[in-house]
């Protein structure tokens, strides 16, 4: 299990940041400067935007060390700061899962349950993300006359992207357009109903001119995903 030090002012209910030990070879040993990087950039931080910066420090350290409980403890407490609660949650999730007998493991628990409450309890979409709901289509099945392919659902800063009928990609959406969740198979209902089914876990970005998106993600694994969508509907 990895040792933990304090970070200024950077803790959520009580919990503070994870940091990789010195002693004894651990999975987080690979990303020190990641996580150092990270903790950097939170202490800069002043805004959503600011833990957004950190979170994609923290995201590298994820995706370069995936058993580094640390990293993904790290990534919930700046995803929270940020706004972005659905990751919260699954980073959370993917920390506990990982360090099932971390002292701290109760205390993680109930934090992702209050996580939970507060995405089910969000308010109105917000007027730039709302426009996003609606049938969308990328060029491809444009040119195949197959459209539409895409469909986007907004439900407060959670969006859901059901992508050709056959994933389902839900995450919250932070001002900036950042999205980071989890994906399952799509069958035609919500994303949230399938939880259980997931399948891996993706982080993006979402560039929205109105009439259309450009999509830019990372799959687990390190696949990229880019998307340019134009409206349908």
């Amino acid at each position: 299990m990895t040792s933990r030090i304090f970070a200024t002012g950077i803790m959520i209910f009580g919990l503070a940041f994870a940091f990789p030990g010195t002693s004894g070879a651990t999975p987080c040993d690979a990303v020190k400067r990641e996580m150092a990087y990270g903790q950097a950039a939170s202490e800069d931080a002043k805004d959503e935007t600011g833990f957004e910066h950190a979170a994609k420090e923290f995201q590298k350290a994820a995706n370069k060390a995936p058993n580094c409980a640390a990293a993904f403890f790290n990534l919930g407490v700046v995803e929270e700061k940020a706004g972005a609660l659905a990751a919260a949650k699954s980073a959370f999730e993917r920390y506990l899962k990982l360090a099932p007998k971390a002292p701290d493991a109760s205390s993680v628990e109930q934090l992702i349950y209050k996580l939970e409450y507060r995405i089910t309890r969000a308010g109105q979409p917000k007027s730039r993300w709302a426009r996003l709901n609606g049938k969308w289509c990328s060029p491809g099945s444009v040119y195949l006359n197959s459209c539409p392919d895409t469909t986007i659902v907004v439900r407060g800063n959670t969006i859901e992207i059901h992508m050709a009928e056959a994933f389902c990609f839900i995450s919250t959406i932070a001002s900036s357009g950042r999205i980071q969740g989890d994906y399952v198979r799509d069958g035609g209902q919500l994303c949230s109903q399938r939880a259980g089914e997931k399948l891996g876990t993706f982080g993006g970005q979402i560039l929205d001119s109105g009439s259309k998106i450009k999509m830019n993600m990372i799959i687990e694994g390190g696949v990229r995903l880019n998307n340019d969508l134009v409206r349908w509907n």
